[in-house]
């Protein structure tokens, strides 16, 4: 059609190119037939057609045509030209538009670009014998520099994740357990939905701790003319037709059905390229106060058999990275390994106890993990087991002492709340090395459901030695790459506290989040609970907030 069309052009007196263009006109943009049409033929138009169309434009232009002083006073003219754009466009979007400077001068240098339609344009006139040789080769090179310093300045100067790096981040531990909970579930398609539902029928909304989802549906920009982030409706179905995304919405409203109080969903729709998808997922979080953000893992699973990665997996998991790297909030990336398929009935038709374990080993992200875990109890159904790792030999640990006397601060609020709870126990383990870090994970297996652990943790720690050295997936951290890699029947929640700055070192963003938190766990401690004890089987492990060697603590031989 296209070739007829552009032979029908011709024969009228026109160029074949024109008859092409405006059948391109005619056809309508976006699903299904513009993806579709984009998705056929994406590769041969964009990765071979476009570079040999450039290439040619690059070989008709004859830079001894250039003469002096012609040349200099023709590229006065066009330097003039591409002045006067960018001026006007700075002044129209600060006063017309009420931008900053900061959004209006990026804005104005990315208009001063130019791309393949100027070059077909240019290619024209000089066909049609409109421009000489020298006004071509002059139009070619000027775009050519212009187009070259003014991409890199944009990706320099504009930053969407800026207006939130200095803002107060939300997180669950500084929330408490009591209070709306806001959660942001991301979904790239429709096998994310059962173990997100599951993930939050675990949670089960109470009257004191409200439940507020976000459930925010992703998809690439194929074939539109613009970028779409708003709430789900019936214009939204309209412009995803052929994306499924009503099955996403109607699986998420029949589960806030079942649960009927003290939860709400809302639905939102994001339509971008996967480049700029971090930003949308960043910015929705920022807007609604969101205090966690889930993310699916890259990675598929089906049973034990793990999909090989493609280029869509890769895509997500850069998004992924590029969230946790400035996100507004803490994140958790949630590994379904298969015991979070029935995500579309409740815990009580599935099984009686929904047992979860908790490997805590210190940090702010395991401080975050355990947080989590507090909301989780309040589940009657759900059987909580924390089991703290420290190392056996205390001299090798080389941990701060004030991020050991934060964990033992962490530590005994949460056992002091949770003393009278039937469904918690608590262990202390010591290990020599990560060898026996691995036993203890192997040792869970085939009694859990749910793990979660923190992303981060001090990589001088004898009980993670070595481990991240052959990790393949470093947004994980040791601990979750691990819990990952190895063929585990059971789900995992990897957790990562809000980062205040993330353009700083790991270290430097631990120690300001420990200060913090010691202010804020002075206030909350009760110096009468500086001695709690639970039972966990025959033994009894004790904890002491002044001491932090004085324990009874479960020890185990590896």
């Amino acid at each position: 059609m296209v070739l007829g069309v552009a032979f029908a052009g011709d024969l009228l007196g026109h160029s074949a190119g024109f008859g092409a263009f405006l059948f391109g006109l005619v056809l309508p943009d976006g699903p299904p037939l513009g993806m579709t049409l984009i998705e056929k033929f994406d590769t041969i138009s964009s990765g071979i057609l476009l570079p040999i169309f450039c290439i040619v434009s690059g070989l008709r232009t004859n830079i001894y045509s250039l003469r002096y002083p012609s040349s200099m006073i023709i590229e006065l003219i066009l330097l003039m030209g591409y002045f006067g754009k960018f001026l006007g466009t700075l002044i129209s979007a600060i006063l017309i538009g009420r931008m900053t400077l900061n959004v209006a001068l990026p804005f104005a240098l990315l208009l001063c670009c130019k791309g393949v339609v100027e070059l077909a344009v240019y290619g024209n006139f000089r066909d049609t014998q409109l421009i000489s040789d020298e006004l071509f080769a002059l139009c070619i090179i000027t775009m050519l520099i212009i187009t070259g310093i003014c991409v890199p300045l944009v990706k320099y100067l504009y930053d969407p994740s800026s207006q939130y790096v200095n803002m107060k981040r939300q997180s669950i531990l500084e929330k408490g357990n009591k209070g709306i909970l806001k959660m942001l579930v991301c979904i790239h398609k429709e096998d994310n939905v059962p173990s997100i539902i599951h993930l939050l029928q675990v949670a089960k909304p109470r009257k004191q701790s409200p439940l507020c989802v976000l459930v925010l549906q992703l998809f690439e920009l194929i074939g539109n003319k613009k970028a779409i982030l708003a709430p789900y409706d019936e214009v939204n179905k309209k412009t995803l037709t052929g994306r499924n995304s009503e099955h996403v919405a109607t699986a998420f409203t029949q589960f806030q059905k079942q649960i009927r109080e003290n939860l709400r969903i809302q639905h939102f729709t994001a339509v971008t390229p996967y480049a700029s998808m971090d930003n949308d997922i960043c910015t929705l979080a920022y807007d609604r106060g969101v205090d966690i953000i889930i993310l699916p893992f890259h990675q598929n699973y089906k049973g034990i058999d793990k999909i090989v990665a493609d280029s869509y997996s890769i895509n997500i998991r850069n998004v992924n990275r590029r969230v946790i790297r400035k996100a507004p909030c803490s994140i958790g990336i949630l590994i379904d390994q298969g015991t979070l398929e029935d995500g579309y009935h409740t815990i009580s038709e599935c099984q009686s106890f929904y047992i979860v374990v908790v490997l805590f080993l210190g940090g702010t992200d395991d401080h975050e993990a355990l947080a989590y875990s507090r909301r989780l109890v309040e589940n009657p159904n759900v059987q909580l087991q924390v089991i703290r790792i420290k190392s056996l030999l205390n001299n090798d640990d080389t941990t701060t002492d004030e991020g050991n006397v934060i964990d033992n601060m962490i530590v005994n609020d949460f056992v002091v709340n949770t003393k009278n709870m039937k469904n918690v126990k608590f262990k202390d383990i010591f290990v020599n090395d990560a060898v026996g870090t691995t036993k203890i994970i192997r040792s869970i297996e085939g009694n859990v459901d749910l793990v979660l652990v923190g992303r981060y943790h001090d990589p001088q720690l004898s009980a993670i030695s070595g481990l991240m050295d052959w990790s393949q997936w470093s947004e994980l951290g040791a601990i979750g790459a691990v819990l990952a890699t190895w063929d585990f029947q059971f789900s995992v929640l990897v957790i990562q506290q809000h980062q205040n700055d993330y353009h700083q070192s790991e270290g430097q963003k631990m120690v300001q989040k420990q200060q913090k938190q010691v202010k804020s766990m002075h206030t909350r401690q009760n110096s009468n609970a500086s001695l709690a004890s639970i039972r966990d089987g025959n033994e009894t492990t004790s904890f002491d907030t002044k001491d932090s060697h004085a324990y009874s603590n479960l020890v185990v031989n590896q």
